[in-house]
Order: C-alpha cells, then sequence, then structure tokens
C-alpha cells in the first residue's frame, strides 16, 4: 500500500522475478523502480483465502487480494489470484517469485 521501495528491496532477492496479471515479466529493479517513481497509487488491497505452504526453507503463499488504486492514472480495480513464493537465505526469508492472474 505504502509502495515502500526500501522496505522490499529488503525482502526481495536478487533474482526476484514478478509476473503480472497481463503476463508482463519484471526483475526486482524494474519493480522497485516502479515503487520509486510514484507511478502507482494504491488505496486499498484486501487480503482472503490466504494459505501458507511450509517446506523448510521454502514457502509458498498463496491467496486473493481486492485491490483498489492507480498505476500511470489509468484505474485499477480488480480481484487476483496471486502465488507469491519465498526461501530461506541466510536466515533471512526472501521473495524470489510473484504471479497474479485476474479472477
Amino acid at each position: 500500500m505504502k509502495s515502500d521501495a526500501a522496505a522490499l528491496d529488503a525482502i526481495f532477492a536478487d533474482t526476484y522475478v514478478d509476473t503480472d496479471e497481463h503476463s508482463h515479466r519484471t526483475d526486482r529493479q524494474g519493480v522497485l523502480s516502479v515503487l520509486r517513481s510514484g507511478d502507482l497509487k494504491m488505496e486499498s488491497i484486501k487480503l482472503s483465502d490466504l494459505q501458507v505452504h511450509d517446506y523448510g526453507d521454502a514457502a509458498i503463499v498463496v491467496g486473493n487480494a481486492r485491490q483498489v488504486g492507480n498505476f500511470k492514472g489509468q484505474s485499477i480495480t480488480a480481484t487476483i489470484a496471486f502465488t507469491d513464493t519465498f526461501i530461506r537465505q541466510n536466515g533471512k526469508w526472501k521473495a524470489v517469485a510473484s504471479h497474479r492472474s485476474v479472477v
């Protein structure tokens, strides 16, 4: 919600990749650049149906999110299904991949 690039920079692995609801892939620096630009402005995000699957040094988080905001002035109002993949690296959890689809 806050577009906190510094917080996400600490969470994203160097190899992080995001696949958005339009099948566009963006690397870590691309996502952080969008957040720093101010082009993405979220008004609300409501999470639901969250599930965490723990595999030791890996974890998968699946769920839905109702999003309201805008990107470069274009309205965003959608419910998405997402899958986020994390690994434990040097004792810290790092996001390595995210994938979203419109519900």
